[in-house]
């Protein structure tokens, strides 16, 4: 069964050129409730088209098996006593909360995720904070990797940048007695994902990727093991969303899977002493990086991979216009990333 709702109509004409005075009352918003609300669905298959949520808040509550795919932002986000169902959500600007649900595949884009009473849970995430759960078990995580016409658009309304990932950084509340983790980082490709998008209404009249090296979010490795090979640390100066943006497409081209993201941050501000205790630039490359701080944040990449540090060389300096950081040898990096990534922390509270 199909289920999808689209915006509601514009507002008509009128305000102040009528000459009728206006009442606090007469802009209560009247959207229709339903639109926000998914409860008691069972074996549907419902979306929510962009610009039919735009920032509200979403109560999930008492479905079974359910595809649920809602393409818009949103404000924070409840899912409670949900079971075998898929899940997906737009970038949301503030929770998400998961109580009591199991056996549930989840993409989301979020600033806190947060679980509690939930078993056997598959997660791609975005989330811009330390995912947290607690009185959870069998919980797999993994980095969100999908994009769809308007997504990229949508996280700037959210307040989530791409580059502010920690979807492998988990705090878990209630740590197993056993042997066995509550939690693991699942497998990079999970097999539900590829039917996860099968049973999106044809009236959504969106068709979701799931090609990793389109998605919007830049897929990275978190924690992953990784073999022994060159890595490399690079900090983008202001334009520097546009500037990486354009550094990953290429690296994308030139390396294809060959070389792979790491870890990315972004929305820190530094200061040229932040940049000398961090970096340690070269002089001859420090006044620039003292110039552009002022401008605006910076964004963090660290990519691994056979010869990634002269592609990343020979693609920084094709970058017209840019102030780019980078390491020339993998010990740099080793030191340098690490260094970054505990000031982000602590500058950030995450």
């Amino acid at each position: 069964m199909g289920n999808c709702l689209g915006a509601a109509g514009e507002e008509g004409s009128g305000g102040s050129g009528s000459g009728e005075k206006e009442y606090s009352w007469d802009k209560r918003d009247n959207s229709d409730p339903s639109l926000y609300t998914f409860k008691n669905l069972t074996g549907q298959n419902v979306g929510r088209k962009r610009e039919t949520v735009a920032g509200q808040h979403l109560v999930f509550d008492n479905c079974r098996d359910s595809n649920i795919y809602v393409f818009d932002n949103c404000a924070a986000v409840t899912i409670d006593d949900c079971e075998n169902c898929n899940i997906f959500i737009g970038p949301i600007s503030a929770s998400l909360f998961i109580r009591n649900c199991k056996n549930c595949n989840l993409m989301v884009a979020c600033q806190q995720f947060r679980t509690r009473d939930c078993d056997d849970i598959r997660a791609l995430l975005l989330c811009r904070t330390r995912p947290i759960i607690e009185a959870t078990t069998n919980i797999q995580f993994g980095c969100f990797q999908a994009s769809y016409f308007g997504l990229e658009g949508q996280f700037g309304l959210a307040g989530l940048s791409v580059y502010n990932n920690t979807w492998w950084n988990i705090h878990d509340f209630t740590p197993s007695d056993t042997s066995v983790p509550n939690w693991r980082v699942g497998p990079e490709r999970p097999e539900w994902l590829e039917t996860f998008f099968n049973h999106v209404p044809d009236d959504v009249g969106i068709t979701p990727s799931i090609d990793r090296t389109k998605s919007v979010v830049p897929f990275t490795m978190g924690i992953r093991e990784l073999p022994q090979d060159e890595r490399c640390f690079l900090v983008f100066f202001p334009p520097a969303v546009n500037q990486a943006k354009k550094y990953i497409k290429s690296l994308r081209e030139a390396k294809g899977e060959n070389v792979r993201i790491v870890q990315t941050r972004a929305e820190l501000q530094l200061t040229p002493s932040d940049i000398q205790s961090l970096l340690s630039p070269p002089a001859d490359k420090a006044q620039p990086m003292y110039d552009a701080c002022s401008k605006g944040s910076v964004v963090a990449i660290e990519v691994h991979g056979e010869d990634c540090i002269q592609t990343s060389k020979v693609l920084t300096d094709s970058l017209r216009n840019a102030v780019v950081f980078l390491t020339t040898s993998t010990e740099a990096a080793m030191q340098a990333a690490p260094k970054f990534y505990g000031f982000a922390a602590t500058a950030q509270k995450v």
